[in-house]
């Protein structure tokens, strides 16, 4: 496709050759063709233009089928959240170090997609242990609270699991009794999951309830330190 354009500027600064050619026979014969200045600007600059876009599109025409699917790089973006807090807490979860970089998406939109979203659901597998069984209770707890239903309340609920699984992995304290939830598998293939996952990520970084099952596991973590210090 590049060369393609290329010859085409060529083509274009052939005419403006070909149009000076004529002017210097014109004048040449004492005749000034009018508007030659103007014909040869044109000419000159859609040549310019078009061999500068030709010769150039090697090293940023890879990046155009990102911005034709332009929703999957949106989504790419805001599974960023919670596959950055994911990998974090799980080291050699990130198989190619090179995904850390956001401007492998631009080049290898697919394949840069797809890992986030394995590494996220792996690493479910990672945190899972560390989830209290209390916490989809104190979640379900604030979802009735602000009315959330349907597909909203079911990412906020699994939101608040990985928000939970992973502050607890970071301090490294297992749960005593472990949740025995699990994810959801939405239908719709590969497109289901990436609709879900995407669903579940917003959640996690805007939901009051994920913020307010932090704070409610918190104040139960204190609870026993406070107990027994009013026995004291």
């Amino acid at each position: 496709r590049g060369l393609r354009i290329t010859a085409v500027g060529a083509c274009f600064g052939l005419a403006y050759c070909v149009n000076k050619a004529l002017y210097l026979g014109g004048v040449w014969l004492d005749v000034e063709p009018i508007g030659e200045r103007y014909v040869a600007a044109v000419l000159v600059t859609v040549s310019a233009v078009l061999m500068l876009v030709g010769l150039t599109m090697p090293s940023w025409g890879p990046a155009l089928p990102c911005f034709a699917d332009w929703r999957r790089l949106v989504a790419y973006r805001q599974l960023y959240p919670l596959w950055r807090d994911v990998v974090a807490v799980v080291p050699g979860l990130v198989l190619d170090e090179r995904l850390r970089r956001p401007t492998v998406a631009l080049r290898e939109l697919d394949y840069a997609l797809t890992r986030r979203m394995v590494e996220i659901r792996d690493g479910w597998i990672r945190v899972r242990p560390y989830i209290d069984h209390r916490v989809v209770a104190l979640a379900s707890k604030h979802t009735d609270r602000i009315g959330l239903t349907g597909d909203e309340r079911e990412a906020a609920l699994e939101a608040a699991q990985y928000a939970a699984g992973i502050r607890a992995r970071a301090s490294g304290v297992l749960a005593a009794v472990p949740t025995t939830a699990d994810l959801r598998n939405p239908e719709g293939g590969y497109e289901g999951e990436l609709s879900w996952l995407t669903r579940v990520a917003r959640a996690y970084a805007r939901s009051p309830v994920v913020s307010a099952t932090l704070a409610d596991i918190s104040a139960l973590e204190r609870a026993p330190a406070h107990d027994g210090e009013g026995r004291q």
